[in-house]
């Protein structure tokens, strides 16, 4: 393996390890689930077999080898493959047949009225078809069938079979079983998105993040959050009149419709707007929707930079999003450099996120407990000054020390420098877990493992031994069964991967 391949491999790793929500975890185990395994095992076995190992693909070999037997396998794992949802198919897949003159798009009337969409297809006029109307047609129809080929190579699917080539089935099969998952979940897309924004927000609660005043509670306009940041750029003598008169203009005439899932500060803090975010998760973000979204978010930095453009830099935008649905776009995160720097992925919300937000001013109560927690291991007094100096020394923590006090009044407030800061008991095992979460991501790497290595998602894996854990953090006065206890308590959170 080449370094920049190497390289890549790092990169990427991200988005294959992952955290996802208990009822996503057990479709592995459903006889469903399981049913569709096999399929793709008998598909791929096929498959190989008639295009000699895959290095004799191409179009016509694929429709000679498919057969009312196999097609279902077949076209389940050229989805798998390409990343493409049931959904994809139901809609995008359909959209295609519409504008080839294959079906004929029709508005069914009920008293007058429309009521739903329907197509013509030959002498008949039929509902919107789902998934599995669309298999059976192209069972009994090869221009569906062909067409259904075409819309698979839309997504590079030649390209693709052509390079599993020279790989073992068992191996093709394994990758397969994550990537089954998201394709499987179409229908589901807006509930697991919930689930997603859930997990993060509960993050957030962890930290001591108030709702609507330091994250929104709703989702926020862009537009809206746009005109609070010109107000606020304005009060501080960053944009002159005529500036602030353009950009008003600006938005007025190009309005975005686009809401944001977080925002840091809220609306409702009254404070200025310096990080956005959207979440995207599971099959909405798969197959032509995956590239959808990255070009959503990409165009709103750029719109950003038409509103603010000497400022654009100081309201970051960024997308939170799962790894597997992400999986054709491994292309696009090497050569793109926005979207290698300006995404967060669930896994590293406690690190990555919470990096990105301190480095904006932001200093949480978690910063505050952390460290509390670091002083009261060492057996040091807590008082006001030490606590202050050990967060304003953190290089990620880019405040001074007035700033700290203002944004953290409950630990400050009526202190003099040598009073004692506390935190609440019940917050101990927490604030703990945060400074190993943190010291983790400060030790470099140097010694071999005995035992285990971990990966810390950030920007990219940080991977580290057991021994250089058990150095570092040891000299905090924590024991070795300790810090095991709390590294399987972050594995099991999703935070870290063990190996």
């Amino acid at each position: 393996m080449t370094i920049k391949e190497e390289q890549s491999k790092k990169a990427m790793e991200e988005f294959y390890d992952f955290i996802f929500p208990e009822n996503v975890r057990e479709i592995e185990t459903s006889k469903e689930f399981l049913e569709k395994i096999k399929q793709l095992e008998e598909a791929l076995k096929i498959l190989s077999e008639k295009t000699s190992e895959f290095t004799n693909v191409n179009k016509e070999e694929i429709l000679a080898v498919i057969d009312d037997n196999n097609l279902e396998k077949i076209i389940l794992f050229f989805r798998v493959l390409t990343a493409v949802s049931r959904m994809n198919m139901e809609t995008y897949f359909v959209s295609d047949l519409c504008a080839s003159g294959v079906f004929e798009p029709k508005i069914k009337e009920k008293d007058g009225k429309a009521v739903e969409r329907e197509i013509k297809f030959g002498e008949k006029t039929t509902n919107m078809p789902k998934y599995d109307n669309l298999i059976s047609m192209a069972k009994e129809h090869n221009v569906i069938l062909k067409a259904m080929i075409d819309f698979f190579e839309k997504y590079e699917l030649i390209s693709k079979l052509q390079s599993l080539n020279g790989k073992k089935i068992e191996d093709i099969v394994e990758l397969s079983k994550t990537l089954l998952k998201y394709s499987e979940k179409g229908a589901g897309a807006e509930k697991s998105g919930e689930e997603a924004e859930k997990i993060i927000k509960n993050k957030l609660k962890i930290w001591g993040l108030s709702e609507n005043i330091d994250y929104n509670k709703n989702d926020e306009k862009l537009t809206d959050i746009l005109k609070r940041k010109i107000e606020f750029l304005k009060n501080k003598s960053k944009l002159k009149d005529n500036e602030v008169q353009n950009s008003l203009k600006i938005l007025k005439s190009q309005k975005k419709s686009r809401q944001f899932d977080l925002v840091f500060p809220a609306e409702g803090s009254k404070k200025e707007p310096k990080v956005i975010a959207q979440i995207v998760f599971y099959t909405s973000n798969t197959g032509s929707e995956g590239k959808k979204k990255t070009n959503q978010n990409i165009d709103t930095t750029n719109y950003i930079k038409k509103i603010l453009p000497k400022h654009f830099k100081e309201i970051m935008n960024l997308l939170v999003l799962d790894g597997p649905g992400w999986i054709q776009m491994v292309g696009e995160f090497q050569k793109n450099e926005y979207l290698s720097e300006n995404f967060i992925q669930i896994r590293t919300v406690d690190t990555k996120l919470k990096k990105i937000l301190n480095e904006q001013e932001f200093v949480y109560p978690i910063d505050v407990e952390i460290a509390i927690m670091e002083l009261l291991l060492k057996e040091t007094n807590a008082s006001k000054k030490k606590v202050l100096e050990i967060i304003a020394k953190k290089v990620h923590i880019k405040t001074d020390q007035k700033s700290i006090i203002e944004q953290n009044p409950q630990f400050f407030d009526g202190k003099t420098d040598e009073d004692e800061i506390k935190i609440d008991q019940s917050r101990h095992e927490i604030a703990k877990k945060f400074l190993i979460l943190e010291k983790l991501q400060e030790i470099k790497p140097s010694k071999k493992s005995q035992e285990f290595t971990m990966l810390i998602p950030t920007s990219t894996n940080l991977e580290i031994s057991d021994l250089d854990i058990f150095l570092e953090l040891s000299r905090l006065g924590i024991s070795k069964d300790e810090i095991v206890k709390i590294l399987k308590e972050l594995e099991k959170e999703g935070t870290i991967i063990i190996q």
